[in-house]
């Protein structure tokens, strides 16, 4: 663990709760980033000082879908490069097996780092339920660099 890592070793994640709500799409809003709720969602948080400076979202698509969403992984910039992007990845893990995520490809080495196996794009069919497969054809077609990634 690099040495800036070791603030947020006391730093701790947690569940935001309903109340929480309007802060979580606050914190995306003022980051520039379009996250939503978009099912069953769990969405882990890091604070200081009572303000989000770091979330994440885990989205269960439906009831019975097998493989969960994480999307809207987003820390704040005066945080960065201090490990709450590990630290919040790490929690998702402990909590919902199996993960999807869909991220650029300049972003591969560092999922790779962090336990996530990327899926070549002639296995992503198969790879994805059909819960997730036509949502990840829509932002595909959005940005052709999208890679699937799984825990």
């Amino acid at each position: 663990m690099a040495s800036n890592e070791r603030l947020f070793e006391s730093k701790l994640v947690s569940l935001a709760g309903k109340s929480d709500k309007k802060a979580v799409l606050r914190f995306y809003k003022n980051n520039h980033v379009s996250a939503r709720f978009k099912g069953l969602d769990s969405t882990y948080i890091v604070k200081e000082n009572n303000q989000i400076i770091a979330s994440v979202i885990v989205s269960q698509i439906t009831i019975n879908n097998t493989q969960c969403l994480l999307h809207g992984l987003v820390v704040e910039s005066n945080y960065r490069k201090q490990g709450l992007a590990k630290l919040l990845l790490k929690t998702c893990k402990v909590n919902h097996r199996p993960l999807v995520l869909f991220a650029a490809k300049d972003l591969a080495s560092f999922y790779q780092q962090q336990g996530f196996n990327l899926i070549p794009p002639v296995q992503v069919e198969d790879a994805l339920t059909p819960e997730l497969l036509p949502r990840y054809l829509k932002y595909k077609a959005k940005q052709s660099s999208l890679s699937v990634f799984l825990s």
